[in-house]
Formats: C-alpha cells, structure tokens, sequence
C-alpha cells in the first residue's frame, strides 16, 4: 500500500447531512460583510474575462480582484438584484426602479450609465429587476410584472396581469415562466407559450438547464424538479424529493455534464447528479456562514462562488487539494495517515480513526464513508507504518498492531516515535528512551529489547543497509550513527 504524501486535515463541529459525502473536503472560503464592507444580502454574481467577480449586493454592486473588494453605488443608490455581462465587457445591473449598466471610462474607472430613459415613459415605473439574461446580443430583465428587452438601444416592455416569476437562458433560448399561464419562448419578438401542465401552473420554476441532448431539467421553489421534453413535463422523482420540496430550491446551475449545484432556503448548496442523488453538501460545517443560497457561479476555472442571505462564499470545487475532517466532534490535531487494506487510517492526538476507501479510484477523497475509531488507539499519535504487511501504531503509550477497526498492543510504557525494518524478520522502534528492537514472523510482533545503550529521544531514524547502520536523531544534539552488528542484533559502535 502507500503512505498519503500530502494532506490537510482539521476537525469541525458536527452537521446533519442527507447522506454520506465524500471524506475529501474543498477549500471554502466565506467573505462576511465586514469584510467586503457593503451589505449583508448578495442576489446574483458575475464574472468578466479578467476574471474580475461583481455581486449584485443590497448596497449597490461590488467588484472583487482576488485581492480586493469595492462597492459601486448607483446614483439614487439603490440596492442591487441581478448582475450580467455581455460580451463587450458592459456590466448590466438591475435594482429598485434602476436599470443600467457600469463600463470603464476613458481612465478605465467604472462608470454608471442608466438605461431608464429608453424605457417607454408610461413602464418607467418599476419594482426590483430580479433577474438578467442576455441571448444573441439581446438582454432581458426580469420585474415582477414586467420583462424589459433591450435590443438597439431600444427598450421594448412586455407586461403580464399575473407575474414573470422566472427567465432564463438555455440552448441559445430565452425562456420564461408566468404564473397562470406556464412556460414561454421568447421567438420572433414575442412570448410564446409551449408548455401550460398544470403542474408548472401550480408551481414556481427557479431554474431551467441543460440534461440530456434536448431534453431539460426543471427545477421549482416548492414542488421539486421535472424534465421537459419539448412542450411535455414529465416527473422526475429522485431519492430526495423531500429535501427539495422542504427545503425548496432556489435556484440551480450545472456545473459540469454529470453534477447540478443546487441553491436552497435553508439547506444550504447541495451538489447533485442527474439522478438527483445528493453527492455533496456545503452548509454551515464546512464553512458557509448561512444556509439560504441566493445564487451560484461557476467560474472561470470550474470553482464556485456562492451569493448568501448572509455573506459570499468561495469554493473550490475544482481544485485537486482536498481536506479531510476525521472527527467532526471533537477538536483534534491529526499526525499521521496510511492507506492499509483499503481503509484510510489517520492517527490524531487522541487515537486512531479510519474510513473505507475505494482504492482503485482516481481520487480517493471522493470515497464516501464515515470515519470510526479504532478501539484500543487512545492517545497522541506519532506514526503509522506498514512494516511486513501489517500497519502498526507508534503512540505516546507504547506499539500496537491495527487490524481492522482495532488495535493490539505490543508493548507499553515506551512512547514510540515510529518503525523502520532492519531486515525480513527485524524492525525498529524510535521511542522516547532509545531504540528497540522487535522481530517479526509475519504473523505476530515480539519485543526482543533494546537495541541502542542511547537512552535519549530518537525521533528520526533510517536503516542504512548500505553501511550496516542506523541513523538517529535527537531533537537538540544533533544526528548519531548507530554500527549493527552482522546479525543486525545490537548496537557495536555509537558516533
């Protein structure tokens, strides 16, 4: 098997989960108010080809480097509902009776421009612009009653007597959802109705996304998802239709051909497949500060940025760093780790806890499964080693054998600090009092004593077969090269 070279491991309080996520972690990082220094609600996100990121955000709309944040304040100053941007770099932001754009002046500093003077004189009254969506040069903004298109510099205004409660943009097609009356396409400069179920008409659509070829996947406040196939709404039930309709899902975005960000009022971002089995959970444990997603980005390099009720979140989701949290009920360091008989085990300062891992997996972090202690570890832990295809347990109580999930214990009263082979049947023990000695049949471990008259802390020690020697360490007095004998017995010579 193989020792784990790199790896991040921290302890979190514990959370309750719809089903076991996958023991790799990703960064999260969360950016509250008094951070970014602007309001505490965050509705949409953007990100322009610099990979500059800007938030429609309650106080106005701020911008985000990498490094650092700065709000942009309208002039009436009105908050900010939705962010877009085009191709040409103009960065579309609804608001409170607003509606506009910010673009860089000749200075390259970014200056608001309102748009508000194409709409017809009797619309120019307005509620929150909820939602941005840009098609083939086009760009639809979303009101309550009203959808405004600006196309030529020119606005042109379609109004409902019930609501617009949705828009998006989907196969190179803006689609919309009013309520009563069910879904539309937007074609020729009209709204077209094409699906009117009556369950789209009792329900409120928060996302339409790609699926399969020309089929879609729907998803709705209250009611769970769907899959529309041309004007047919078809049911999609999944394993956790409960936690969609509880929970209520409000909004969604695809992250990738197989996986579905989920954003949800009070289970915070769920990461689904297309069955609709819940893969992975971001909530309040792993690092967001609040549970109601607002919206979700997937940016330039496949990571996520996630807009909060309170707060902005960073995940990322695509990185090939993982964390692993082994207790998630209590606050312990971890020292070491080994990947034995298909199980990773992880050595903390108060025992030994493993999971089950799928090894022949490309990334193991993507095993899910629960981490349990193994009885009998209780302890700071200093090493485990794979000596003779058996893992053993250096701790600050003696030696121990693993199997399984338990230990057996070789010997107690030496802290040991780790184990090196000597030969096929002879290994090692770094303690707190100097080396000694164990022999093994591959079955069982016997202590055979001490194998060095040093009676110091050896931390580090290496077999150098070459020279018939073993090098030690000591923390403050430097390295010492211990001479076997020919029948790697005893200690001959000490320099």
């Amino acid at each position: 098997m193989k020792a784990i070279f790199m790896l991040f491991l921290w302890v979190l309080a514990p959370v309750f989960l719809f089903a076991q996520d996958p023991i790799g972690l990703p960064q999260v990082s969360s950016y509250t108010s008094t951070v970014y220094k602007a309001g505490t609600q965050n509705w949409g996100i953007a990100q322009d080809k610099n990979g500059v990121l800007y938030f429609a955000n309650n106080e106005g709309m701020l911008s985000f480097n990498g490094a650092y944040w700065k709000l942009h304040i309208t002039p009436n100053k009105t908050n900010v509902r939705s962010v877009k941007i085009d191709k040409t770099g103009r960065i579309y932001i609804g608001g409170q009776d607003e509606i506009g754009f910010f673009a860089p002046n000749e200075n390259g500093v970014l200056t608001y421009q309102s748009l508000k003077h194409l709409v017809p004189e009797g619309e120019r009254q307005f509620a929150d612009i909820w939602d941005i969506k840009i098609n083939n040069g086009e760009v639809f903004f979303r009101t309550v009653n009203k959808i405004f298109r600006l196309k030529n510099n020119k606005i042109d205004v379609y109004v409902t007597r019930e609501a617009w409660v949705f828009i998006g943009q989907v196969n190179n097609q803006i689609i919309a959802h009013e309520n009563k009356v069910g879904l539309k396409a937007f074609k020729d400069n009209q709204w077209i109705s094409f699906c009117n179920d009556k369950r789209i008409l009792n329900s409120t659509v928060t996302s339409v996304l790609p699926y399969n070829g020309d089929t879609l996947l729907v998803t709705t406040l209250k009611n769970g998802m769907f899959l529309l196939v041309g004007e047919k709404l078809l049911e999609k039930k999944t394993p956790n239709d409960n936690t969609f309709i509880n929970d209520r899902i409000n909004g969604a975005i695809q992250i990738n051909k197989d996986l579905y960000a989920i954003g949800t009022t009070s289970a915070a971002l769920l990461i689904i497949n297309k069955k609709g089995v819940i893969k992975r959970q971001f909530s309040y444990t792993e690092g967001l500060n609040n549970a109601n997603i607002r919206s979700v980005l997937v940016d330039q390099h496949q990571n996520l940025w996630v807009a909060l009720d309170d707060g902005i979140a960073f995940i990322a989701f695509n990185s090939a760093i993982k964390h692993i949290y082994p207790d998630k009920n209590k606050q312990v360091s971890s020292y070491a780790s080994r990947i034995f008989d298909n199980k990773l085990y992880i050595g903390t300062s108060n025992g030994v806890l493993a999971a089950d891992v799928n090894v022949n997996q490309g990334d193991i972090s993507n095993s899910q499964a629960n981490f349990k202690e193994v009885a009998n570890t209780k302890g700071q832990t200093w090493g485990l080693a794979e000596v003779n295809n058996h893992l053993l347990l250096a701790n600050e109580d003696g030696g121990s054998v693993i199997k399984g999930y338990g230990a057996k214990q070789l010997y107690d009263g030496l802290g040991t600090w780790l184990y090196q082979p000597l030969s096929a049947d002879k290994i090692v023990a770094g303690t707190y009092t100097g080396l000694q000695l164990l022999g093994s049949d591959n079955e069982d471990f016997k202590v055979k004593g001490t194998l060095s008259a040093l009676n110091e802390p050896l931390r580090f020690v290496v077999v150098d077969e070459k020279l018939n020697c073993v090098w030690a360490s000591h923390p403050y007095r430097g390295v010492y090269k211990l001479d076997l004998d020919a029948n790697k017995q005893k200690i001959i010579k000490t320099t």
